[in-house]
């Protein structure tokens, strides 16, 4: 059975022996009034205590966040511990039930709903804008991540951010010493300029700052849509600028001046990519002056962050212009497997597209928008080795812009694919030779004997899930008419896709990345 949610009140309620619930009390006491335990019903059903085994009582496992268990680790020299090990600490109450508390692998709210991952994506890049905001302009020091902790006027905020956002307890130390590397690397890189403005979005207001609904995020976000006056056509602001979070100097001057020079230019159809040009270059100006400075973030994976200027000036843009890197592969897998409800579908719903620069791949993963319904293709690239980190997704137009600059067109709409296993029989030839070359250019088609056996998949599967046989139909459209380019083109459109996953180029915003 699965974990679940259980209230100290529940756990306690079936300990008879006084001793042994009064240490249980004082564990569970000591993980504070919000923490969240979780337990499995199939390990312990919480009824009955001890745990009934069949020769001593069995250990109980329960599940809570890694900032309860750093917590409860701290209890080792008032309470009988068995042993700790990495995230997990085991107590024997009584000396007789071993009661092991582990971290969970996930959040989970009070209710025992999980946390989605954007929801954790705000509190994150909250965190480190608060961090940030209290290094550089209330000159606050750390000389390593514990002192972040024990800095009550940076902790609290930290706490209260993951409590308001996500209604649970935290942060876990592990993203408090990512915040720590990460603020760490940034004022090596630009040291304490003064800003007034630190802002991610309109989830969490710092105080003294702009609130909900008038935020720089909100603002900018709203001007670079096709409706927000600037001769732009951008859906969302990371199409053009993957800053997660904003620090900003003089920020109403700012705004007004972007504003009066973006509102002056002439749009028209033709005119979108020298408005974004002149857009990009005041930007430019703004972030070497860090008056407007725009910072992507991601989870630092080694024992220092890097700290690296994108978009910045003419010497990144020739460098990119310089580089090419090289096709490594292409996977498109048409097996079948059967899902645990019992129904058979393809082995998975993406194809991969790889890409080498020198020891580093850039794996791409070409599926559908969403997962339960026909919809069109996005493309998301993860940079694998030793730094492996999600890259982000290349924009939709501008994969098909490249493409045409290629002279390829490729039909976005699901609805130009076959949707029934009727329309599917109908272009069962044209199909077949699409797999067929694919196959001769080696893409790995995964577990299937050859391109009938993956043709006959699809065709089973238009009766199960049509809208991932669909998506399917679209990826192999999409490799087959990427891979009729010659070697060194498909080299080149490898590198320029790359390039549009990292948001690097000249049609990007500059931005500082810290990873």
């Amino acid at each position: 059975m699965a974990f679940q949610n259980i209230a100290k009140e529940d756990i306690l309620k079936t300990i008879k022996n006084r001793s042994q619930k009064t240490t249980m009390k004082s564990i569970l006491d000591a993980g504070g009034e919000g923490a969240i335990w979780r337990h499995d019903p199939g390990n312990w059903n919480a009824s009955v205590w001890p745990n009934p085994g069949a020769r001593a009582p069995k250990q109980i496992v329960i599940k809570t966040s890694g900032t309860v268990i750093n917590t409860l680790i701290k209890l080792k020299k008032t309470s009988a511990i068995s042993h700790k090990t990495g995230d997990n600490i085991v107590f024997k109450i009584g000396g007789i039930q071993a009661v092991k508390f582990e971290q969970t692998g996930r959040l989970t709210d009070a209710s025992g709903k999980s946390v989605p991952e954007s929801t954790v994506t705000k509190m994150q890049e909250t965190g480190s804008a608060w961090v940030f905001k209290r290094a550089i302009q209330d000159n606050a020091t750390w000389s390593k991540w514990e002192d972040i902790k024990a800095d009550d006027k940076t902790y609290s905020v930290l706490q209260d951010i993951w409590m308001k956002i996500g209604k649970v307890q935290g942060p876990d130390d592990g993203w408090i010493e990512n915040f720590y590397k990460q603020n760490k690397a940034l004022l090596a890189k630009i040291g304490r300029p003064a800003f007034t403005e630190f802002c991610r979005g309109s989830d969490y207001t710092f105080p003294g700052m702009k609130g909900s609904g008038d935020t720089f995020m909100d603002w900018i976000e709203s001007k670079v849509k096709k409706s927000g006056g600037w001769g732009l056509d951008y859906a969302k602001k990371d199409s053009w600028n993957p800053a997660d979070i904003w620090l900003i100097q003089n920020e109403d001057k700012w705004r007004k001046l972007l504003d009066d020079q973006m509102k002056t230019i002439v749009a028209t159809p033709g005119s979108t990519v020298s408005n974004l040009h002149q857009l990009n270059a005041m930007f430019r100006t703004l972030f070497k002056a860090k008056q407007v400075f725009g910072v992507s973030l991601k989870k630092v994976s080694g024992n220092t962050a890097k700290a690296v200027e994108v978009n910045a000036d003419e010497k990144f843009f020739l460098d990119l212009e310089d580089m090419c890197m090289n096709f490594d592969k292409a996977k498109c897998s048409l097996g079948r497997k059967t899902t645990k409800d019992g129904e058979v579908t393809m082995e998975t719903q993406d194809s991969r597209f790889y890409i080498k620069n020198g020891n580093t791949t850039y794996n791409f993963q070409i599926k559908a928008n969403t997962s339960t319904s026909f919809s069109g293709l996005k493309y998301e690239a993860t940079e694998e080795g030793a730094a492996a980190a999600r890259l982000g997704k290349a924009t939709v137009k501008f994969v098909m812009d490249l493409l045409k600059s290629y002279g390829l067109t490729f039909q976005t709409s699901e609805s130009s694919y076959p949707n029934t296993p009727e329309s599917f029989l109908a272009e069962w030839d044209s199909y077949k030779k699409r797999l067929t070359r694919l196959q001769s250019k080696g893409v790995d088609l995964g577990g299937v004997g050859g391109v009938e056996e993956a043709l006959d998949n699809l065709l089973f599967v238009f009766g199960t899930e049509p809208h991932v046989a669909n998506s399917k139909l679209q990826q192999i459209c999409w490799l087959d008419t990427v891979l009729s380019l010659k070697k060194a083109d498909i080299d080149k459109f490898g590198t320029d896709l790359v390039f549009l996953a990292k948001k690097e180029g000249r049609d990007y915003g500059p931005f500082l990345k810290i990873y």
